[in-house]
């Protein structure tokens, strides 16, 4: 596979055993040309100094170096590669008996690619200091900072992962004993990456001040937050969740004790999630005060309000309904002790919702005074009214009929025993009807 690249510094070649990669640079330097023992890959430069060429045993390996220094060449007697260092000091290769890699740095300073006695991953950094590799038993990993101060690679015991910041400061990769994970951060003060014990979680942010990920036991959550004070995470003893508020103030993510919701709020002031002992539900609104979420001891609903003032929603002991109202005045959802139907309604004044033992019925009016819905015993039917007085529907002791009048004065709807009939006169005086006993 060929790399084509346009650097003013060489770039690597690594040999893996079966094939060799291409690289064709138009560099100030000179290019290497490996060989796998199999096959040759020709790359073809305008150098000015002569190239030499070493052999394996196998096959033939193309030097070619304008050093100032002689470079140095190491057999692990498989595999011979060759170093093309523009380096004040010698670059090495070393051997973990298996393969070379190969080392092409530019540093003013020694640079070193130590060998974890399985492979060797090779170092490329622009230092002004020199970076330290470290091996974890299996795996090296290959740093290239652009940093004032040396990078540092720590050993997990199972694998390594590259840090590659530029930061002021210098930014150190921690390890829980199983993974690491690499933290990138352009703070002014360095980041810090906790361990749960299981595994690690970056964290990037760009805060004026640290930013903390919180560990429960069992998992990490990445916290990023552009906030003016540090956020933080909370935990459940189960698992975390990410809170990223924009907030003036902090906010808070509670538990239930069994699992979190993210609380997104823009709000002047903080929110609140409250737990039913069960499961919580996120609330995020834009009121001017605080709005709340009930526990009916098993659920919660979201209410997302854009009240003046806070509405409430209210429990009948098995469910909640949520509130949605752009009321003057607050709304109230009633209870008949099964369910509660939602009540939204644009009136000057509250509105109310009647129970007849057994269902509820939304009333959604816009009177300039209240309606009311009356019971049967049986079943509700919902009144909509604009009169500008009030309306009444009554009841024959099986159903009920809606009755709505533009009327001066209120209309009279009379039962015949057998069923309700609504009137709508367009009189100036109320209507009768009669029963005829059928």
């Amino acid at each position: 596979m060929c790399l084509n690249t346009a650097l003013s510094l060489p770039a690597l070649v690594l040999c893996d055993g079966e094939v060799l990669v291409c690289l064709n640079t138009p560099l100030l330097h000179t290019v290497l040309v490996l060989s796998d023992g199999e096959g040759l890959v020709c790359l073809t430069l305008a150098l000015a100094h002569p190239a030499s060429v070493l052999s394996d045993g196998e096959g033939l390996m193309c030097l070619n170096t304008a050093l100032s220094l002689p470079a140095l060449v190491l057999s692990d007697g498989e595999v011979l590669v060759c170093p093309n260092t523009p380096m004040l000091h010698p670059g090495l290769v070393l051997s973990d008996g298996e393969g070379l890699v190969c080392l092409t740095p530019a540093l003013t300073h020694l640079v070193a690619v130590l060998s974890d006695g399985e492979g060797l991953v090779c170092l490329n950094t622009a230092l002004s200091l020199s970076a330290l590799v470290l091996s974890d038993g299996e795996v090296l990993v290959c740093p290239n900072t652009p940093m004032l101060h040396p990078a540092l690679v720590l050993s997990d015991g199972e694998g390594l992962v590259c840090p590659t910041p530029a930061l002021t400061h210098l930014v150190a990769v921690l390890s829980d004993g199983e993974g690491l994970v690499c933290l990138n951060t352009a703070l002014s003060r360095p980041a810090s990456v906790l361990s749960d014990g299981e595994r690690l979680v970056c964290v990037n942010t760009a805060l004026s001040r640290p930013a903390s990920v919180l560990s429960d036991g069992e998992r990490l959550v990445c916290l990023n937050t552009a906030l003016s004070r540090s956020a933080s995470v909370l935990s459940d003893g189960e698992g975390l969740v990410c809170l990223n508020s924009a907030l003036s103030r902090p906010a808070s993510v509670l538990s239930d004790g069994e699992g979190i919701v993210c609380l997104n709020t823009a709000l002047s002031r903080p929110a609140s999630v409250l737990s039913d002992g069960e499961g919580i539900v996120c609330l995020n609104t834009a009121l001017s005060r605080p709005a709340s979420v009930l526990s009916d001891g098993e659920g919660i609903v979201c209410l997302n309000t854009a009240l003046s003032r806070s509405a409430s929603v209210l429990s009948d002991g098995e469910g909640i309904v949520c509130l949605n109202t752009a009321l003057s005045r607050s709304a109230s959802v009633l209870s008949d002790g099964e369910g509660i139907v939602c009540l939204n309604t644009a009136l000057s004044r509250r509105a109310s919702v009647l129970s007849d033992g057994e269902g509820i019925v939304c009333l959604n009016t816009a009177l300039s005074r209240s309606a009311s819905v009356l019971s049967d015993g049986e079943g509700l039917v919902c009144l909509n009214t604009a009169l500008s007085r009030s309306a009444s529907v009554l009841s024959d002791g099986e159903g009920l009929v809606c009755l709505s009048t533009p009327l001066t004065h209120p209309a009279l709807v009379l039962s015949d025993c057998n069923l309700l009939v609504c009137l709508n006169p367009k009189v100036l005086h109320p209507a009768s009807v009669l029963s005829g006993g059928e």
